[in-house]
């Protein structure tokens, strides 16, 4: 009985042994990653028309709540859609007036734009009517 016992323990510690040697070897072939500084030509600036300040009206088709606001998405009647982040903090920035709507209304939101990869128009809300 000893023997299995003492077998059994020198099993568990060759075992714990072998585990722990693997997982402190590190790669010491790695190679340097070079950082090259951000230009127009590396960018991946994806619209022309990133930052540029629009005005949209829309139904309103979709609504998510966040802590501060909610994001609207709004069909403009021609196949696009947009998504407008509309918040307290940014519109009281800009001197307008939060107002909270629902799904059905028209709304108009203007501010800075961009577009994602996938191709949809947002815009952070500075004016809201």
């Amino acid at each position: 009985m000893k023997r299995s016992i003492i077998l059994g323990a020198v099993a568990l510690s060759l075992i714990i042994a072998s585990c722990g040697d693997s997982a402190n070897k590190t790669n010491t072939e790695s190679t340097p990653t070079e950082i090259q500084p951000a230009t127009p030509e590396n960018t991946e600036m994806k619209d022309e028309n990133t930052n540029k300040e629009i005005e949209v009206s829309g139904k309103i088709i979709k609504i998510e709540n966040g802590k501060d606001g909610y994001m609207a998405t709004l069909d403009i009647g021609d196949g696009k859609t947009y998504v407008a982040t509309i918040s307290v903090v940014n519109l009281q920035k800009s001197n307008s007036e939060y107002k909270a709507h629902k799904e059905g209304e028209t709304i108009t939101v203007k501010g800075p734009s961009w577009t994602d990869d996938a191709g949809i128009i947002y815009i952070k809300a500075e004016s809201l009517k």
